[in-house]
């Protein structure tokens, strides 16, 4: 068998990772993100310059794997004895927001300001900690959600389930539904359109309208009640854009109480919750709930039985 490497200089070191079956058909970024614990920027600057190749040659991040594939990375990028890790007793903690477990997937409540992943400032997130907390078993994540956006999120145990919950997301039928304050009063509901496009500002990424070059996104608000000047609101977005709801919300004149990135009124909190998310997996529909954190004003709610108000509305919508 030739040298993998051969084709590769030999002023550092490098590791090859032999593609096992169950990993085949996953993307190689999402392969190298789980292998390496770096920032992805890194990583895609990487494989852009070559510097991680497959079978020797350079390869997109969105190649997906072969068994038995050899995918070569410079050693200085792996965990080392001495480098810090999460340890288990310090990542303990996330297992409090387990809402459910089988041996498919996990459902977790993520708490606000908690990242899904490591990067972009962040050097551990959601998918860090349970790996860390339960190094012997396998986790990926199915989607993201906002550091600052509370609420349901799935992550699956098995590369069968991540293909199958990542086709449904693809097709939107994955059933999504928010919680959020605005920082107005909303009077009707609205149905946005709006396409969207990522820019930076200040250095920090948002999505911004564009509709000469964005991407189609749709998001339905429909108000709830008011209290103090702002709106519950009721959330279903019909697409999953980038920051999509809270650049809608921007887009009406009316964003997200305590979203100051896209220029919400002041709060120390940040008010958007995933609350309701259904999906199914080999056959079986799950349909889970989550009320928001308790910090969110209880005079919004005036006593009701939340889930009637919901599906009475998503009924109608």
């Amino acid at each position: 068998m030739s040298d993998l490497t051969s084709n590769i200089p030999k002023k550092i070191s490098y590791r090859t990772l032999i593609v096992p079956e169950e990993r085949a058909d996953q993307r190689l970024d999402n392969f190298l993100i789980a292998k390496l614990r770096v920032p992805k920027s890194l990583i895609y600057n990487l494989l852009r310059r070559g510097k991680i190749r497959v079978n020797t040659r350079k390869a997109d991040p969105s190649y997906r794997l072969i068994a038995e594939d050899a995918v070569v990375v410079p050693d200085q990028y792996f965990e080392t004895d001495t480098k810090p890790t999460i340890s288990v007793e310090k990542s303990g903690w996330i297992l409090d927001y387990i809402v459910d477990e089988n041996n498919d997937f996990i459902i977790f409540n993520k708490p606000s300001g908690l990242a899904t992943h490591g990067g972009s400032g962040h050097s551990f997130g959601l998918i860090e900690l349970i790996r860390a907390a339960r190094p012997q078993q396998s986790f990926e994540l199915v989607h993201r959600l906002d550091r600052e956006t509370s609420g349901l999120i799935v992550v699956a145990k098995k590369r069968s389930v991540l293909r199958e919950l990542n086709a449904q997301f693809a097709d939107r039928a994955v059933d999504k539904i928010y919680l959020t304050i605005l920082s107005q009063h909303c009077r009707r509901k609205e149905n946005i359109e709006a396409p969207l496009s990522a820019k930076r500002q200040n250095n920090i990424r948002i999505s911004v309208p564009d509709h000469a070059n964005g991407s189609m996104a749709k998001t339905s608000f429909i108000p709830l009640s008011r209290h103090l000047g702002h709106t519950l609101c009721l959330v279903i977005p019909e697409t999953g854009r980038m920051h999509q709801i809270r650049a809608h919300a921007a887009y009406m004149d009316n964003p997200i109480l305590g979203d100051t990135l896209y220029k919400g009124a002041q709060d120390p909190h940040f008010y958007l919750h995933a609350a309701q998310l259904s999906f199914s997996v080999k056959g079986q529909t799950y349909v889970y709930q989550q009320e928001p954190p308790q910090f969110w004003d209880q005079a919004f709610f005036k006593g009701w039985d939340l889930w009637k108000v919901i599906n009475k509305h998503t009924i109608k919508h």
